[in-house]
């Protein structure tokens, strides 16, 4: 299994791909920090916050076209059964790279948003850096939880813009629908609460919010990880 992992992490490492997506990643990040700044006007809110910490959540899916897409997408998976290599390792040693190269975006966010900070903010605006740094630390476990789902749509759609599509409903359709039915039926709200988007829009970073996040975490990368290997396994690679 080590040796798998160690073939698909070099295979992505020597993709033109993925680093094309590292710059364009990277620049928009950028983008969105200064953008977001002169909007409003050197002041932040809670609403500037959670949109920014939502964005590695939508790049997984980009991790997940850079490591697995490719191949799938150009029906090349099946020589490395031919040559001997079982679905479970192909599989988990893919899920480890794109776990990796969600970790490199995450990195390469916290870099840039803080070189933003320092270029154009005073101290007394770091705070809000800080915050948005904390927030992105304890979501981290969400955002593989991603990785998986996109995964598991990856395998259930053949086709790679509808599956961006679907994902990006997923995330967004249920959230707005679950605002205003929690708001109406306030008994609602605990379903409002759990869902995987959630604590990306909460800027609480105590104990209490770290563990909601882990254990989130956990539960919805295992779910979409048994989907997506379930998928994987009855899908015909011709």
């Amino acid at each position: 299994m080590l040796n798998a992992i160690n073939a698909e992490i070099y295979k992505t490492l020597h993709r033109a791909y993925f680093w094309i997506a590292l710059g364009l990643w990277t620049a928009l990040i950028v983008v969105v920090d200064i953008g977001c700044l002169f909007l409003m006007d050197g002041t932040f809110s809670t609403y500037t916050l959670g949109q920014l910490t939502t964005l590695p959540m939508y790049m997984s899916m980009g991790a997940m076209d850079i490591v697995f897409g490719e191949e799938y997408k150009h029906k090349t998976l099946k020589n490395s059964i031919a040559a001997g290599t079982t679905r479970a390792q192909i599989y988990f040693a893919k899920l480890a790279a794109e776990i990796l190269v969600l970790l490199v975006v995450w990195i390469l966010m916290c870099l840039a948003e803080l070189l933003v900070a320092l270029a154009l903010l005073d101290a007394g605006q770091m705070v809000f850096y800080l915050e948005l740094t904390g927030v992105m630390l304890k979501a981290l476990p969400l955002y593989i939880a991603g990785l998986a789902l996109a995964n598991a749509l990856g395998f259930l759609i053949p086709n790679a813009t509808a599956t961006a599509f679907a994902f990006v409903g997923i995330m967004v359709i249920p959230d707005l629908a679950l605002i205003v039915l929690a708001y109406k039926y306030p008994a609602l709200k605990p379903l409002y609460d759990v869902f995987i988007m959630t604590p990306l829009k909460n800027g609480g970073t105590d104990i209490s919010e770290v563990l909601r996040c882990l254990v989130m975490g956990i539960a919805y990368f295992t779910g979409f990880n048994l989907a997506g290997w379930a998928l994987f396994r009855r899908r015909e690679l011709k």
